[in-house]
């Protein structure tokens, strides 16, 4: 979509807008120096917004600075103190186009060489709003943008000490008055009264009572919006970002989308809030890393609230209390889909200097590592955290502590060695998705988020022995083929149950659902000049492979599929040449191999070539193919 197209649309209430463009969570290394920028992509200089950070390796404050109040002062949720000063050049010096800029470090905002998160929420009808205003004495309506009622308020009187106060919708009221919440405490719900939310928010105000009032003193509410079924949000403007509820223990939680970013306080009990993001880890089946916004503390694990699992449709929670539980949950991105392939795939021989050793120009949510002189492939996933599988064996999964996904740029963790390769893919609409189950026996649908219709999915059980299981659209849904060895096709109505993918969800039967197992599907699809999945018939000599590319294919995959044949893997990142090109199979831990010419570039996809040592073009053969552009 069009920047113009993108800008009238969201004059119109936010529509065309994705979740990428108003809310970022982006983790980074303090230099403790001047002129640090934070690109992430989030417009605060023209639209404003909060920017809250949060010191991971060491205890430090939470500082929160918004554009209402400017950069000149902060404030921070494990305090009831007012708002500090920051010295110019120092903490969050600018609020730029595309994020911000870092001056020297200070409260923890540049520390050397310390790991920092930063949210950043951008100001956005049905999303979120900041509010200032100076207090009169008495009871006052607020008035604010944020287009829709309120789903969570926070506020802070900035001049004088006084405690942070929350109001979510899911809290009620006592009578007419809004029960509510301290941020900077782990209280539980505090019966409304006249003196603090006095009347209950609406789309246009909200209550202060004479305490979120008192004569002279300022204030500032950051205001979180509720969507259901009501957003204004994503390519086709109908899509909700931010939802605002609760649920009790151990419970699963519809929210319409797969969060990326989740606050969560128990209401009825007095207990630590909770942030939790997928940008450092929420990873299914481990405990996820958390901050506290009442303490100070160093991110930590294994508290009330760490045992998420997020789906395609919401989360569960294992644990907690039996009581009210409040979240707040933001939708996962990007929503925009890609314009080319470097938008969701990349290659890199690693850069032998500084962490992440795997660089990429986004956060990294699928990769294969490999050794191109010899040994077994290494796949690993975001969601599966530290854990990885191999494409050439059976085996269930295994930990390894370098594999590690809080990079904005990249993945993996200690220097690895010049001849270690790895492929990158990042989640994206139309292109590329991950989705984890566990299995309940019999036939079932899963949901996923790929928008359209997956044409190629893998599957492996990740507790279990067993093999990958990979449907394949020009194959058909009567069975499937296996990703760790040479053989063609399995029929088994036990993969899926004979049934298609939608755009929604795919079925699986029982041979992908055993009771109790866990699964991993890596689901992917064709995009006009992006991405395509497909086949061919060999010709015995050679043939051009259309895959509707402007610049030819980075990366091909290709398997015979009658009677059989490997899986094989060119890119060009080792080169896809007129002459030799090396290539790997996904099925083999053998070194790659560098004598022969299989593979040529040609810019709508590639051209392949009938020899001996890969045998891609056998006269009247049938293959399957996936390629990048």
């Amino acid at each position: 979509m069009s920047t113009i197209k993108k800008l009238m649309m969201s004059a119109a209430g936010g529509a065309g807008l994705n979740v990428e463009d108003v809310f970022s969570t982006y983790v980074y290394k303090g230099t403790g120096s001047t002129d640090q920028t934070i690109a992430n992509g989030i417009d605060l200089a023209n639209e404003g917004g909060l920017v809250w950070m949060k010191i991971r390796n060491l205890q430090g404050d939470h500082n929160l600075y918004d554009t209402e109040r400017g950069r000149s002062s902060a404030l921070r949720t494990n305090y009831n103190q007012p708002e500090y000063a920051v010295p110019s050049g120092s903490g969050l010096d600018t609020f730029n186009e595309d994020g911000f800029t870092l001056g020297e470090n200070y409260n923890g905002t540049n520390q050397n060489n310390d790991d920092i998160v930063s949210w950043t929420f951008r100001k956005a009808p049905k999303f979120f709003d900041v509010v200032t205003w100076t207090g009169t004495g008495s009871s006052a309506f607020i008035n604010h943008n944020l287009g829709s009622v309120p789903g969570t308020i926070l506020v802070k009187c900035t001049s004088t000490t006084s405690d942070w106060f929350v109001h979510h919708r899911s809290l009620g009221t006592n009578g007419s008055r809004p029960n509510y919440l301290k941020l900077n405490t782990t209280s539980s719900v505090t019966s409304g009264g006249s003196t603090i939310f006095w009347t209950p928010p609406t789309d246009t105000y909200f209550g202060a009572g004479g305490a979120l009032s008192s004569s002279g003193e300022t204030y500032v509410a950051y205001l979180f919006a509720h969507n259901d079924g009501d957003g204004e949000f994503g390519p086709s403007g109908d899509q909700d970002i931010i939802k605002c509820g609760s649920y009790e223990s151990d419970s699963t939680i519809s929210l319409g989308f797969e969060p990326q970013w989740i606050l969560l306080k128990s209401a009825d009990n007095t207990s630590n809030w909770a942030i939790h993001d997928a940008m450092r880890g929420l990873a299914v089946g481990q405990d996820g890393p958390e901050l506290y916004p009442n303490l100070s503390n160093s991110e930590g694990s294994g508290s009330l609230f760490s045992y998420i699992t997020v789906n395609a449709d919401g989360f569960s929670v294992s644990g907690g209390y039996n009581n009210t539980n409040l979240y707040i949950a933001i939708r996962r991105g990007p929503m925009g889909v890609p314009e080319s392939g470097t938008d969701f795939f990349g290659l890199t021989s690693g850069n032998g200097v500084s962490d992440p050793y795997f660089n990429s120009d986004w956060p990294v949510d699928f990769a294969l590592k490999r050794n191109t002189g010899g040994d077994n492939w290494v796949t690993a996933s975001r969601l599966c955290g530290s854990t990885w599988l191999r494409t050439n064996d059976n085996n269930n999964e295994n930990n390894d502590s370098n594999i590690k996904w809080d990079y904005n740029n990249g993945w993996w963790e200690g220097y690895v060695g010049s001849t270690i390769k790895s492929w990158m893919w990042r989640r994206a609409p139309s292109c590329f998705d991950v989705v984890t189950y566990r299995g309940t026996n019999g036939t079932t649908t899963i949901n996923h988020n790929l928008g359209v219709v997956p044409e190629m999915m893998w599957f492996k059980t990740r507790n279990d022995f067993d093999s990958w299981v990979v449907y394949h659209k020009d194959a058909g849904n009567t069975g499937g083929f296996t990703l760790n060895s040479f053989g063609g096709f399995l029929p088994s109505s036990g993969y899926f149950n004979n049934t298609s993918p939608t755009d929604s969800v795919f079925t699986v039967s029982t041979d992908l659902n055993f009771n109790s197992i866990e699964y991993v599907a890596y689901l992917f699809a064709s995009l006009n000049g992006v991405s395509k999945v497909g086949s061919y018939t060999g010709n015995g000599s050679s043939q051009t492979i259309d895959c509707g590319f402007s610049s030819g294919a980075r990366f091909v995959l290709i398997k015979r599929t009658a009677p059989s044949g490997n899986w094989y893997v060119w890119d060009t990142q080792r080169g896809i040449v007129s002459a030799n090109d090396p290539h790997l199979a996904l099925n083999l831990s053998d070194g790659q191999v560098t004598t022969n010419d299989s593979i040529d570039p040609v810019s709508s996809g590639f051209a392949v070539n009938q020899v001996s040592a890969t045998d891609i073009n056998l006269s009247s053969t049938e293959y399957i193919f996936y390629a990048i552009a």
